[in-house]
Parts: structure tokens; C-alpha cells; sequence
């Protein structure tokens, strides 16, 4: 066991490169590939001030590189900000969101009695509303605070139900 976490520790210690290590390696590395990196890789990677250094260090003109570097970041960020908003729920409608995982999509609602959801195809659009009275070809649409009391109305199964109760 001892000498597992010790094979563990050095191999974690193995991946660290030093000040002079990081010099050395991106002292030999071609220019285009040194600048491209730079260019194109985040601000928070560790090794960016060693890049810097380098390019500093060799007197380097990034400029040839810098386009293309700079466009496939812009393409790099876009591909994770949109992989980001397709797996993060978004609100499609003041009571509820929707959540699409491939060919399906599930869309929740916050009613009286607590939390409800459906699923429908991920080509389609969320129904304003939600009821379990879905029967066949009919469903009922139901008003509890309607003037005068509670009232239903049956509508087509494909029809959206009215927002508010019909005069």
C-alpha cells in the first residue's frame, strides 16, 4: 500500500515542470507552434506566463500566427458556450423550464399541487401550460379562480388551452 501512494506521489510530482524545464521546452519549440498556443489557448493556463517568456526571450513576430489562433479560440469558446446553454435548463415559460437530452425534451411546471413535467419531442415547443386531464382526443382545461367559481373547459388534446376562461 506504501509503495502504491508513493508511485502515486511521484508520478503527480513527474507531471510539475520547473522554471528552468518550461524555459527549455518552450525555448525549442518552432515558432508557430509557440505563438498558436499562446494565441489560442486561455489566460488562466498555467503555462501562459512561461509562453510569454519565451516569445520574449527568442525576440519571435506571433503576428503571422495570431489570426488563425485567435479565430479557432473564438470557434473553441462558441462550440463550449453552446454546449453549456444546450445542457443547462432554460426557462420556457413563467412556470416552468425545459431541459433536451437527444430526441426529447422535458418540460416542467410549478402548479398547486407542486411540481409537474411532460415530455415532448426536442423539435417542440413547451405548452404554456400543463394539466394530467389529457384523455384521448379531449382534454380539460381547468380554471379554479374563474369569476363566479371554478370552471373547466374540454378542448382539442392538440389545442392549447386559453389563459383565461372564455365569456
Amino acid at each position: 500500500m506504501r509503495k502504491l501512494l508513493l508511485v502515486i506521489i511521484f508520478l503527480g510530482l513527474n507531471g510539475c515542470m520547473t522554471a528552468q524545464e518550461a524555459a527549455m521546452k518552450y525555448d525549442s519549440q518552432p515558432a508557430s507552434k509557440l505563438c498558436y498556443d499562446y494565441f489560442n489557448l486561455p489566460d488562466y493556463n498555467i503555462w501562459q506566463p512561461d509562453r510569454r517568456a519565451s516569445i520574449m526571450r527568442r525576440n519571435l513576430d506571433c503576428s503571422p500566427y495570431m489570426a488563425k489562433a485567435l479565430r479557432d479560440k473564438r470557434v473553441t469558446e462558441g462550440l463550449i458556450s453552446l454546449g453549456q446553454a444546450l445542457s443547462t435548463p432554460t426557462p420556457t415559460t413563467s412556470t416552468g423550464y425545459s431541459t433536451s437530452t437527444g430526441f426529447t425534451k422535458v418540460c416542467y411546471y410549478n402548479g398547486v399541487g407542486g411540481q409537474s413535467a411532460i415530455t415532448v419531442p426536442s423539435t417542440s415547443i413547451c405548452p404554456l401550460t400543463h394539466n394530467h386531464n389529457i384523455s384521448g382526443f379531449t382534454k380539460i382545461c381547468s380554471y379554479p379562480n374563474a369569476m363566479g367559481g371554478p370552471k373547466a373547459l374540454t378542448v382539442s388534446s392538440t389545442s392549447i388551452c386559453p389563459l383565461t376562461y372564455p365569456r
